[in-house]
């Protein structure tokens, strides 16, 4: 007697637990990536400083990171069906996963870190003074939350007015509708109109068409959701653009302006250089903290003249922070060329000169692209 074996289909309760299965472990994996990625490039003087913001970090990563994997999470969870996309589907075919409740989740975190958390962070550490080192948490707190209310108002000034607008609300879909009897008309699954009036059954069938339009109106987490989508368009396409030209011009001068081994007269006068400015930025700095003294001694001036006081003293302050980068730049060049340096990787330019011919190519590759395919009006064709 012959016997045969056949593997019982996998329910899709199971299915369900092994997606999610593989979404925590993937969660886990980008937190760890995304962890190591903010500790390793971190600035050295908030090295234990800032664990909030870190984390804040991370958390925006992630939520941007959990788009890109929903993708092929959505595909395997609904199997292709439609049904498992609106709420009044059949979700007998569907994953054990609410992917709705995916996205409207994944949404949420979004806005949360575009709207609230990134910015009420980022003020509050613009608040920090780096020239006094004062971290009142009152100001600290007092700039983020003022920033984050700003922001808020903003948002919902301009987003809810145009959620509540009949015209900026309204999706107008155009549509074909058709007239006409069914006789005994043949079925056919998995095609499409074309493919039917191939077929001959539909001009048989349909006496008269006409173009129409299907208005329908969404929630307001799918406006937001959109809006965001489009405003983000316009800053992919700023950063886009820039990056073209920028990424492999500044890895191909990373090669060129590598430091280099010097003799002793170059190493004694790039020495006395960054020395002399180092003494320099000491004197702006002190002269800085009098000039902050003596307003706090003096008379009270009035908002707006305050206000303009300190504008100019951020400004300064700015000017003050700029400096001081490009002098640790040079500090560690020089460490570099008087062979000090600790963690320095001759490679490493020889690395960068590789990705700036690679960058390069892709960029003239892309704007050939865009100057044969895009801009015409009949796109050139080999």
């Amino acid at each position: 007697a012959r016997h045969t074996l056949a593997m019982a289909a996998p329910s899709y309760e199971a299915l369900g637990i092994l997606n999610l299965l593989f979404l925590l472990i993937g969660v886990l994996i980008l937190l760890a990536v995304n962890t190591y990625v903010v500790w390793q490039w971190r600035h050295p003087e908030d090295r234990n400083e800032w664990f909030s913001a870190k984390l804040i970090v991370v958390l925006s990563m992630l939520a941007s990171e959990l788009v890109i994997i929903g993708l092929p999470l959505d595909v395997t969870n609904n199997q292709g069906s439609r049904d498992c996309s609106w709420e009044g589907g059949d979700y007998a075919k569907c994953g054990g996963l609410d992917m709705r409740g995916y996205w409207v989740g994944v949404s949420w975190l979004q806005m949360a870190c575009a709207l609230c958390l990134l910015p009420g962070f980022l003020f509050a550490y613009e608040a920090y003074d780096d020239v006094d080192h004062t971290t009142e948490c009152g100001s600290l707190v007092k700039g983020g939350l003022c920033s984050v209310l700003a922001i808020l108002i903003v948002f919902v000034s301009v987003c809810v007015p145009m959620y509540l607008s009949s015209e900026m609300n309204a999706v107008r879909r155009p549509v074909v509708a058709y007239t006409g009897t069914l006789g005994t008309v043949q079925t056919y699954s998995n095609t499409n109109m074309s493919s039917f009036a191939a077929m001959g059954d539909l001009d048989e069938a349909v006496t008269s068409s006409s173009s129409e339009y299907l208005f329908y109106s969404v929630d307001f987490l799918d406006y937001a959701t959109r809006l965001f989508s489009w405003l983000g368009w316009f800053l992919f396409v700023l950063w886009g653009g820039i990056g073209l030209v920028s990424l492999p011009v500044d890895y191909v001068l990373a090669y060129i302006y590598r430091p280099i081994p010097l003799d002793a007269r170059e190493l004694a006068d790039l020495r006395l250089s960054v020395q002399r400015r180092t003494a320099e930025l000491l004197d702006l700095g002190r002269q800085l903290q009098g000039e902050r003294a003596a307003y706090k001694e003096g008379p009270k001036l009035g908002w707006l003249a305050r206000r303009r006081h300190e504008a100019a003293d951020q400004v300064r302050v700015n000017k003050l922070s700029q400096m001081a980068m490009i002098l640790e730049g040079d500090v560690e060049e020089l460490e570099i060329c008087s062979g000090n340096a600790k963690d320095y990787e001759p490679l490493l330019y020889v690395l960068y000169l590789f990705m700036g011919i690679i960058a390069a190519i892709h960029s003239l590759l892309w704007f050939l692209h865009i100057a044969i395919y895009i801009l015409p009006r009949e796109p050139a064709h080999p």
